[in-house]
């Protein structure tokens, strides 16, 4: 049974939160394998098996998920094509970890979370800071009544971004904001996991320093139930 040997992972795309930190991750972990990558080209994703270890490759995000001995796929893609490729490797039988935010709008997101239901598979966004010890046991100090009520919490993640000529996220077409949906999106899933439901929103939000079409500065303000 699956639960007797490693998960087997394929990670389409080469993209570098994979290869800096997730697929050396998988590499590592006691339950999973990562035996294969997809690139765009066969050529980018020969170099990138060799240099990371990964036995084989495929010039296509497509025949990754045909091969059936695969179990699981990593999507680290920009977030303009998290939907499609979640949904193919949902048909075609593979459990998905696909990088935050799960999609550019609630409703693209639905539609995965549909398709992976529908075949029986699990979907889960990259959002790591749920499974860090000190994270878990904060949350157990605040539902055992240890920390009394919490009446605030704060949160913040914060990197310089400088402009580059492959810098997606800059771009709304392809990552659908800035700050808010890649480091802002941490924050505000750490404070679900710990504090419960949202009930009301505000932000205001600016472009500080670049002149990006999206925005490189946000504030947000959560009201938890």
């Amino acid at each position: 049974s699956m639960s007797d040997r490693p998960l087997r992972w394929g990670v389409v795309s080469t993209a570098n939160i994979g290869r800096w930190a997730v697929n050396p991750a998988i590499q590592a972990s006691s339950n999973g394998e990562l035996v294969a990558v997809a690139s765009r080209t066969a050529s980018g994703a020969k170099a990138f098996a060799a240099t990371a270890g990964i036995p084989r490759s495929y010039g296509s995000y497509e025949a990754l998920l045909a091969q059936e001995d695969i179990d699981a796929v990593y999507i680290p893609l920009p977030n303009s094509m998290h939907r499609k490729w979640t949904i193919r490797a949902a048909e075609h039988g593979k459990h998905v970890l696909c990088e935050k935010p799960l999609a550019l709008t609630a409703e693209q997101g639905e539609d995965m979370a549909r398709a992976c239901a529908a075949h029986d598979r699990i979907l889960m966004p990259g959002f790591m800071f749920r499974f860090h010890t000190s994270h878990i046991r904060v949350k157990e100090m605040i539902d055992s009544g240890a920390l009394g009520q919490v009446v605030s919490a704060r949160a913040q993640l914060c990197f310089w971004y400088p402009e580059t000529p492959d810098a997606w996220r800059q771009v709304r077409q392809m990552g659908g904001g800035g700050c808010l949906m890649d480091v802002g999106s941490h924050c505000l899933d750490l404070l679900c996991y710990l504090l419960g439901d949202v009930t009301s929103v505000a932000a205001m939000q600016d472009t500080a320093v670049f002149d990006y079409e999206v925005e490189d500065i946000i504030h947000v303000l959560v009201k938890f139930a």
